[in-house]
């Protein structure tokens, strides 16, 4: 037991070990070799603050013999460490277990925590911890009240799992390996950089993602997860998206620019298949999008518009000609869209030509809920670029058209991969859109 302020100096111990502020153990014959046949049991309980200076420990308990390894950080204390802040090893499989109620930070590692397969180590904060955690067949909780915050990778390995009541807190590129699970009742922060979550997350608390940070998760989030978007300009990665159960919160933009909003990527949704779609439900404030294979399921709450979606570059599963998908917030009003001109329209409404304007025009989708009127009289070769089919419209002259599956029925391939919409052999447009993504409802008459 110790109190009142040590500052540890650099000088090895007798087995050749780093120095510690507190170093507590058993090791036969400074061999670093266990030995069965040595049984007892290891205690450190700290009142005091500490101060190790670079490559030393602030405590550390070790055990080469038969028996366990306690280390307990009382409230009040402070322990800076150029290595580990705590550190508590049982070499020949005796349990291990960390209590915190203390503030700790170490440079290697707030708290490294190991023994072997035979053994268990449990983890208990209550305190303030910065600094990575790793450890070995663990059950780490982090107490309501408690709090972790790190920069960097923690890596469990064994049997080990996660239980968060309190605040965890990312900076940096950092991630979370090695847990079987994680179970969040209280809140998960990516402030800045990109926080990797490589487990299923359960629970009911909250994940928060910051202005310019990435929370990636790897596997399934339950329904009791929340995700809370704290600015414009987060992203949510989901491997699997299709075991997306949580709901989205702050889901919003600066100007409706994918730069300039907050982001979901459904890392497999191939938004490059024939057969992909998407459908928002306003009643209940539920986004559908499927590639045919995956579906998933995202729930909003708040105030959502028109979503766009658009392709995240990465193949999935190294599989060419596939792509995951990005979602991202609605655009705002009055943006300024036309053929080849810098025309404000308000609602973005671009009219056809007709018989006073230039053939063989280029319409450009900029924005979400844009609608261009085709007139077809001198129509030409018009072309229209990044529709939107969730949101765009076309309109057409009805006397053209007997109705929008007329329209559909005469969408058809250009044999360059181009969908057009075909009047005659000389009068088409190319939509930019697939038909297999268009809808009746795509289509509007004047």
């Amino acid at each position: 037991m110790a109190y009142g302020t040590i500052e540890s100096g650099t000088v090895p111990t007798g087995s050749g070990d780093v120095a510690a502020g507190i170093v507590a153990g058993y090791n036969p014959n400074n061999t670093d070799t266990p030995d069965s046949n040595i049984q007892g049991n290891v205690s450190i309980d700290d009142h005091a603050s500490i101060l190790a200076p670079a490559g030393t420990d602030g405590i550390r308990g070790v055990n080469f013999g038969t028996g366990t390894v306690s280390v307990i950080a009382e409230a009040g204390a402070t322990i800076s460490a150029g290595r580990y802040g705590i550190g508590a090893f049982g070499f020949d499989g005796g349990n291990v277990s960390v209590t915190n109620y203390a503030t700790v930070s170490g440079t290697t590692a707030a708290i490294d925590a190991m023994t072997t397969s035979a053994g268990t180590v449990i983890i208990d904060n209550h305190g303030q911890l910065t600094g990575e955690v790793t450890s070995y067949n663990a059950s780490f909780t982090n107490e309501v009240g408690g709090s972790w915050s790190f920069n960097g990778v923690s890596a469990f390995t064994g049997s080990s799992n996660l239980i968060n009541h309190g605040t965890i807190q990312s900076n940096g590129t950092s991630e979370i390996s090695g847990l079987a699970g994680i179970t969040n009742s209280g809140g998960i922060e990516a402030q800045s950089g990109s926080l990797k979550l490589d487990s299923g997350i359960s629970g009911t608390g909250t994940l928060t993602i910051d202005a310019g940070a990435t929370l990636e998760v790897v596997s399934a989030i339950s329904s009791g997860q929340t995700v809370v978007f704290k600015s414009t300009t987060g992203m949510l990665k989901l491997d699997q998206a299709e075991n997306f159960n949580g709901v989205v919160s702050g889901f919003s933009t600066t100007d409706g620019t994918q730069a300039n909003s907050d982001q979901i990527d459904l890392a497999d949704i191939n938004h490059l298949s024939m057969s992909f779609s998407e459908q928002f439900n306003s009643t209940t404030d539920t986004l559908t999008v499927t590639d045919g294979t995956n579906t998933a399921v995202i729930h909003f709450t708040g105030n959502v518009g028109t979503l766009n979606f658009a392709n995240d570059g990465n193949l999935i599963g190294g599989v060419s000609g596939t792509s995951g998908t990005i979602v991202y917030d609605p655009p705002s009003t009055g943006q300024n869209v036309g053929p080849d001109s810098d025309q404000a329209v308000t609602p973005a409404t671009m009219q056809d030509p007709g018989p006073v304007g230039a053939m063989n025009q280029t319409f450009g989708w900029f924005e979400a809920k844009d609608n261009f009127a085709f007139n077809f009289d001198r129509f030409g070769h018009h072309t229209t670029m990044d529709f939107h089919p969730h949101s765009d419209g076309l309109q057409f002259d009805e006397s053209i058209f007997a109705n929008a599956q007329a329209i559909l029925n005469a969408l058809h391939n250009d044999g360059h991969g181009d969908p057009v919409v075909a009047l005659d052999s000389h009068e088409t447009t190319p939509l930019g859109l697939l038909k297999a993504h268009s809808h009746v409802a795509d289509f509007h008459f004047i």
